[in-house]
């Protein structure tokens, strides 16, 4: 075997043991007056009589040690005449470039991992030592995470517990809680916040089987009439949007039967019964939130149902067994009652009308909003002639849940926000949503500078983005929304201070105005009365005159 090759080509130090030793007894033989100078030649080997690769090997690594040569902290030259001191600093600088470029590649060496156990032992304890602190603090922080998320539930234990459910305490808990409800309880949180259960334990049992024949009586009613063109077109292109919504890597969800079915007869009412909006595309892609909270309450509120949902409720077998036939009945009812009291009111009616002007001042709206939280982000895209109508439509309808679809999780936790307001407050926290995760794709768009890829990249949810991230920026978005509504509540407030002065200056003017009226009408009176008191003389002294 043979000695490892040296990485130190063109320098006048080897690094084999022998030569090094040589060297050091000739630089102690030329510097006796300097005998505990420090140099670099200097550095701690120690001397070794084995010859053997492995020996070799070590002593090569440990003069390589931590893989780089550093200058000493006060090398001998420092007290030797300029050229040499000069020469010197030349030499070790060529000397630290030279080993930093060529530092052997050692991963997998067996020789490097001998010596690894061997010289560094402590490193490694002190490395495991540090793991295991690390491991601790995250151990403890998921510990308290446990605790507030326990604590939350408790919560809304208590509410969901009481004879008559306070609504509002359960909005105020849910926007107020920093996490999202807890997922045990989500599903019937949303059904008391839309109103479709009613507060009332004692009667609420009776108010859902009476919604649920009412809309299996309106769907009968739809499905027994006589097809026209427009009904006919309707369930046509619902049908066709089915398959397009977001499945959240579900794919194979939307193509049963029985759920392709539930769809279409709740699109289809929806519309039929809403003929002010009519049917538009992504209304396919509001229902699914509801659908998947509807189903997580037979699992614990865990969205991981998948496929333990097709072996507990198969529907292969709803023809032969009722309580599962039953159970597709009322899914879809559900479904039905929680899409058409989310989107009910007039602010809805107002944004998502057929002719299109209200998304129009939703995109208006959009801009300005963005305007007031980046203006830079809004100037670049002023400049590439960009507008929110070529991109921002479908944050509006779908409510984001396009952009953030890559797990289901996250989507819910920012509906859960949008179930707890009210319908105006819920247009603008999915107006703050977008402008938030603009936001997120701001680097992409300041590095665009082509107006179609641009738009095409919006569209398409970011440039590169990894589906499995979009979770993480489910979150940074619902935390930046508060950013973006600090910034509209700063504008409101600017405003307001800026009406307020316009008032005072305007009320300052009509004194200033009052106040000369004021003086030019007693400087009037005063004038008269001095013209009055003049004439007055003037007919005494006529009236003196003619008795004279």
């Amino acid at each position: 075997m043979t000695s490892p090759p040296s990485r130190m080509d063109g320098l006048s130090v080897s690094p084999t043991p022998n030569t090094m030793r040589t060297q050091r007894e000739n630089n102690n033989s030329n510097n006796k007056d300097t005998k505990n100078a420090s140099t670099l030649d200097d550095l701690d080997f120690e001397p070794l009589n084995s010859s053997s690769t492995l020996s070799q090997t070590k002593h090569y690594l440990k003069s390589l040690h931590p893989f780089k040569i550093l200058l000493p902290k006060q090398p001998s030259y420092l007290n030797s005449s300029p050229a040499r001191k000069h020469q010197s600093l030349e030499s070790c600088h060529s000397m630290i470039n030279e080993a930093n470029r060529t530092v052997p590649p050692l991963e997998g060496n067996p020789l490097f991992e001998l010596w690894l156990k061997e010289d560094y032992s402590n490193s490694i304890v002190s490395s495991s030592l540090r793991l295991k602190q690390n491991q601790t603090e995250k151990n403890q922080q998921l510990l308290m995470e446990h605790h507030q998320q326990t604590h939350i539930l408790h919560s809304f234990n208590e509410l969901l517990s009481q004879p008559v459910v306070d609504i509002l305490q359960l909005q105020t808990l849910t926007l107020v809680s920093k996490s999202s409800i807890p997922p045990q309880v989500r599903c019937q949180v949303w059904q008391l916040l839309l109103r479709y259960h009613h507060p009332n334990a004692d009667i609420r049992a009776a108010q859902l089987s009476l919604s649920r024949e009412l809309y299996k009586t309106n769907l009968n009613a739809l499905l027994s009439q006589a097809p026209t063109r427009e009904v006919t077109s309707l369930f046509n292109q619902i049908k066709l949007d089915i398959p397009r919504s977001n499945s959240f890597n579900h794919f194979e969800f939307f193509q049963v039967p029985r759920v392709h079915a539930i769809l279409l007869h709740v699109l289809g009412l929806w519309s039929y019964e809403h003929p002010a909006i009519q049917y538009f595309q992504g209304l396919n892609d509001l229902c699914v939130p509801f659908l998947f909270v509807l189903i997580s309450a037979e699992f614990n509120g865990s969205f991981s149902f998948f496929p333990e949902f097709y072996k507990r409720f198969p529907p292969s077998s709803i023809d032969s067994n009722p309580e599962i036939a039953a159970y597709y009945d009322h899914l879809e009812a559900d479904l039905y009652w929680c899409l058409t009291l989310f989107t009910q009111g007039k602010y809805f009616a107002h944004y998502y009308r057929e002719d299109m002007t209200g998304v129009s001042e939703w995109i208006r709206n959009f801009e300005f909003m963005t305007k007031i939280y980046d203006r830079e982000l809004f100037e670049k895209m002023k400049i590439l002639g960009i507008e929110g109508g070529m991109y921002a439509v479908p944050w509006m309808i779908c409510g984001m849940s396009r952009e953030l679809g890559g797990e289901i999780e996250q989507v819910i936790k920012i509906w859960d926000k949008y179930v707890a307001t009210d319908e105006e407050e819920r247009v603008k926290e999915n107006m703050r949503c977008a402008v938030a995760w603009l936001k997120e794709v701001k680097e992409d768009v300041m590095k665009g500078k082509d107006m179609g890829r641009v738009v095409k990249m919006l569209q398409m949810g970011g440039v590169d983005r990894d589906v499995s991230k979009k979770g993480t920026e489910a979150e940074r978005v619902w935390k930046r929304r508060g950013e973006v509504k600090k910034a509209e509540e700063k504008w409101e407030a600017a405003v307001k201070t800026g009406t307020m002065f316009g008032l005072m200056v305007v009320a300052i003017l009509m004194v200033c105005i009052l106040k000369e009226m004021y003086h030019r009408y007693h400087m009037e009176e005063k004038i008269e009365e001095e013209e009055g008191s003049e004439e007055e003389e003037e007919q005494e002294s006529e009236e003196e005159s003619e008795e004279d």
